[in-house]
């Protein structure tokens, strides 16, 4: 009852169960943000060694977007799908890079010797590696976004 409190307060007065649609889609995006970030740092750990905690919040947020553009987009082209996954990707990518490693000077990662980066924070290289990683994720929200299977998973949920 406190989350929904909390949530009501948030999206304030609504009728004809409009909250409980906002909560719906506001557990069902963290639970999305909880799963991309997990799947994604095991992914930077494999490839990298390592991981930070940011990672896993960009992460989480990028496989969010992603399943909500590929859901509005889905007779979209795959070969279309991973490009503009992989420019999403690179934008969220690039924004969170001058925050975390310009701004609070965390060096969380560097691209300065790659060729054609951008400040270090993005590169052509990491951007069609992407586009790959798109593959499997226009395949996993594919599955997501069938008729009830996003219900019964959060239904199973811990929320």
């Amino acid at each position: 009852m406190f989350t929904y409190g909390i949530v009501r307060c948030f999206l304030g007065n609504t009728s004809n169960g409009d909250h409980l649609r906002y909560f719906g889609i506001i557990k069902k995006n963290c639970f999305l943000m909880a799963v991309g970030g997990v799947v994604y740092g095991f992914i930077e750990i494999l490839w990298r060694g390592k991981t930070h905690w940011s990672m896993i919040l960009t992460g989480g947020f990028c496989f969010a977007v992603l399943n909500a553009v590929y859901k509005k987009f889905a007779d979209m082209l795959l070969v279309k799908k991973c490009l503009l996954g992989s420019a999403i990707i690179t934008s969220v990518e690039f924004l969170c890079g001058m925050i975390v490693n310009v701004k609070l000077k965390w060096n969380v990662w560097d691209y300065s010797h790659l060729r054609f980066n951008i400040k270090g924070q993005v590169c052509l290289l990491y951007s069609a590696l992407w586009s790959l990683l798109c593959l499997p994720v226009c395949a996993v929200c594919k599955l997501m976004n069938r008729k009830g299977l996003p219900q019964t998973m959060l239904r199973q949920s811990f929320f």
